[in-house]
């Protein structure tokens, strides 16, 4: 009885590498579309955190800060009692991190300028003024957002694009 060699031939290695590379191309596109989708939600929540926190400092009377750590890509907020400011244990908005594959990119504003790492603040006054704001949010693939914040933030703008932050921020 002849005895058949052990192995895969030729013709079965081609068929299973061709299976492998017909899934590859169905799902890295969705993969990679996942990122930029991560980013667009991450610019819808910080947009509505900024209203949220607009409309807090007005009703409570209080300034409160939103912070955002560029390393740890997270946000949060504080209210400020004096010269302290402390962190609020908020349901609505708590300690948030940035979705997966997302980054601050920078954050500038016009008394502390384009900060690329560490921490930066944007405050919030009971008259309902917030101190305007560019957040710059990217993706590991050169899509980029813009959370804008105006001096009266009830409406945050949100662009697919960089926009730096201008005297007049109009783009």
């Amino acid at each position: 009885m002849p005895r058949r060699p052990a192995g895969f031939t030729l013709i079965e290695l081609v068929v299973v590498l061709a299976i492998v590379g017909l899934g590859l191309v169905v799902a890295v596109p969705r993969l990679l579309s996942l990122t930029e989708a991560n980013l667009r939600r991450a610019s819808r929540e910080l947009a509505t955190a900024v209203r949220y926190l607009a409309a807090r400092a007005v009703t409570e009377q209080s300034v409160f800060r939103l912070h955002y750590d560029l390393d740890r890509r997270e946000y949060w907020i504080t209210r400020q009692q004096g010269q302290e400011a402390r962190e609020v244990p908020d349901p609505v908005l708590r300690r948030t991190g940035l979705p997966g594959g997302v980054r601050f990119r920078d954050v500038t504003t016009p008394r502390q300028g384009s900060v690329t790492e560490g921490e930066i603040v944007t405050r919030f006054t009971p008259a309902g003024w917030a101190e305007p704001t560019a957040i710059h949010l990217e993706d590991g693939r050169g899509h980029e957002q813009t959370v804008l914040i105006l001096p009266f933030a009830a409406r945050p703008r949100v662009f697919d694009r960089y926009v730096p932050l201008t005297p007049t921020s109009q783009p």
